[in-house]
């Protein structure tokens, strides 16, 4: 019961945070961002190949933010808020149906960062996730994200992160969130939120660096909606939906040729993709593959001055 209870914590924690594609250090760094992900379509089997577009646009936008210092109770403190909007519209070919998806999601989140002597370092963050099907708005999905962690710093290469979140979307599920930094030789950190993700960076020059990446994520990626009902006969077609789980190996060049200017380009694999198809959250037939390529490319410009950056908890974009 016990591991029950981690996998579907992790599964649907991955499905939050990296189907919104919202990284730890993007949360600190207020700003633009603008990207596309490429995959082209695979063979899963002989009758069923699979691809996917997407496109997406990400504001941070710091709120308030102020240091104080308490002299009755020996205290010094510090804290930061910012609020996040994430938007994109991702279009699916899944070939039992000739029609391809397209499906528009938006996510409205707030972080707050509060760092004392007294009380350590917390960070909190809550968002609404909103998925909008273009073709059938009975499809339409609603989410809630919400936790609170408890970061350990130790020094710029010695990180520890404990907490705990809740995500909502039908049902409430707990799940932990355990993470670290290290520094293993000059120039090279391991990053990882366990077991979501694994970073391994290497700093080329003030300029370049290279980041290798390992992580579990899910995305639903578009609905199925057959409106003349012609390719999934035995089933509602409002209620058909396709979710992508996969596990990704990825290689990330980051330029900075400017202090407010990064630019990512990443090409990776997807070693292990599931596609399932659910009616009324029920699985219909599941698909695997193996190695099915994938390619990205994201601007990022950082705007204002903040209390708390992003090089704490990893790459400092």
């Amino acid at each position: 019961m016990t591991k029950l209870f981690f996998s579907i914590s992790f599964v649907l924690f991955a499905y939050f945070v990296y189907g919104q594609n919202m990284d730890i250090p993007s949360l600190f760094k207020p700003g633009l961002r603008l990207g596309g992900i490429y995959m082209p379509d695979i063979r899963v089997n002989d009758t069923v190949n699979y691809g996917m577009a997407r496109i997406r646009a990400t504001v941070i936008i710091p709120l308030n933010g102020n240091v104080s210092l308490d002299l009755k109770h020996l205290n010094i403190s510090a804290h930061q808020s910012f609020l996040s909007l994430n938007a994109g519209l991702r279009e699916t070919h899944f070939t039992p149906l000739i029609a391809n998806n397209q499906v528009y999601n938006v996510a409205l989140g707030v972080t707050h960062i509060r760092a004392s002597l007294k009380n350590g370092f917390w960070i909190f963050h809550g968002r609404i996730l909103y998925d909008l099907d273009l073709i059938n708005q009975n499809n339409d999905v609603f989410s809630v994200l919400g936790g609170a962690a408890k970061i350990y710093v130790k020094g710029i290469n010695k990180i520890n992160i404990f907490g705990v979140g809740v995500a909502y979307s039908k049902i409430a599920i707990p799940f932990p969130i355990v993470g670290f930094r290290r520094k293993i030789a000059d120039g090279l950190s391991i990053t990882a939120i366990l077991p979501l993700e694994v970073d391994l960076g290497y700093d080329l020059s003030p300029k370049f660096e290279l980041e290798f990446r390992n992580a579990i994520s899910a995305l639903k990626t578009g609905f199925l909606v057959d409106m003349d009902n012609k390719y999934l006969p035995n089933y509602r077609n409002d209620n058909v939906l396709l979710s992508n789980y996969n596990y990704l190996a990825t290689l990330l060049v980051i330029f900075k040729p400017h202090n407010n200017l990064q630019i990512y380009a990443e090409g990776g694999v997807y070693p292990y993709l599931q596609l399932n198809l659910t009616e009324d959250n029920k699985k219909i037939v599941k698909y695997t593959h193996y190695f099915a390529p994938y390619a990205s490319v994201t601007i990022r410009y950082s705007i204002g001055k903040f209390l708390f950056g992003s090089q704490l908890f990893g790459t400092d974009e």
